[in-house]
C-alpha cells in the first residue's frame, strides 16, 4: 500500500514594522551671555502590518487543493511616542558651567485599523456580508513621566575636563512615595535619586 504524503502550505501572510524617528532641534545661545538653552523634540512613529493568510494550500500525493481563508483580516496599527528634552547651561566664569537637564514623555498615543474580508472559500471572492471595518483609538497615559538630571563642568586646563552628572530620576514616580512605610531615609533616597558620575577626561 502507497502512503500519502499531505503537505500543507500557506499564502499571503504578512507582518512587518517601519519605523519613523523625526526630531528637531534648536539653541539658543546669545552672543556674550552666561547661559545657554537648548530644546529637542522627538516624534518616533511606527507603523505596524499584518494580513492573515491568502488561501492554504494542501498537496496529497501530487493532487493540489486550494482553501481561501472565509475572514481575512488586515490590521494597521499605528503608534506615536514624542518625547521632549530641555537643557540649560549656566557658566559664571568660562572654566565652570552648570548644567540642568529635563526629559518630558508625554503619554502616547495611536489607533488601529482593523480590516475583515468575507470570502467565498473556493475562489475568494467577496460574500453578501462584505467587508467589516473597525477603528481604534489608543492613548496610554502611563507612559507619561519627568525625568530631570543635573551636574556641572569644570574645565580644568586646555586638556584637563572634569564632569559632575545627578540623575533626579522619574519625578511622577517619585511623587507616589509612602513615607508612612520603611525607612525614611530610604524614602528619601527613591525620591533624590542616587544615580551620581563623575568623570575625569585627559588629553594626552
Amino acid at each position: 500500500m502507497k502512503k500519502k504524503i499531505i503537505k500543507v502550505k500557506k499564502y499571503g501572510r504578512l507582518s512587518d514594522t517601519l519605523t519613523l524617528d523625526p526630531a528637531w532641534q534648536i539653541t539658543y545661545e546669545p552672543e556674550e551671555s552666561k547661559v545657554a538653552l537648548k530644546a529637542k523634540v522627538n516624534v518616533p512613529v511606527a507603523f505596524h502590518f499584518k494580513n492573515d493568510e491568502n488561501y492554504t494550500d494542501t498537496i496529497i500525493s501530487g493532487s493540489s487543493t486550494k482553501l481561501y481563508k472565509i475572514d481575512r483580516k488586515y490590521t494597521t496599527k499605528i503608534d506615536f511616542t514624542p518625547a521632549l528634552s530641555v537643557g540649560l547651561t549656566y557658566a559664571p566664569v568660562s572654566k565652570f558651567r552648570f548644567n540642568l537637564g529635563a526629559k518630558f514623555k508625554v503619554p502616547t498615543f495611536g489607533w488601529t485599523i482593523e480590516t475583515t474580508k468575507h470570502r467565498n472559500s473556493s475562489d475568494g471572492s467577496l460574500t453578501a456580508a462584505g467587508v467589516d471595518k473597525d477603528v481604534t483609538w489608543d492613548f496610554k497615559t502611563a507612559d507619561g513621566k519627568i525625568e530631570l538630571g543635573t551636574g556641572f563642568t569644570w574645565l580644568i586646563s586646555q586638556n584637563i575636563t572634569f564632569d559632575a552628572h545627578w540623575n533626579l530620576g522619574n519625578l511622577l514616580d517619585n511623587f507616589k512615595i509612602d513615607f508612612s512605610a520603611g525607612n525614611i531615609w530610604d524614602k528619601l533616597g527613591q525620591f533624590i535619586g542616587n544615580d551620581i558620575g563623575f568623570l575625569l577626561s585627559v588629553k594626552l
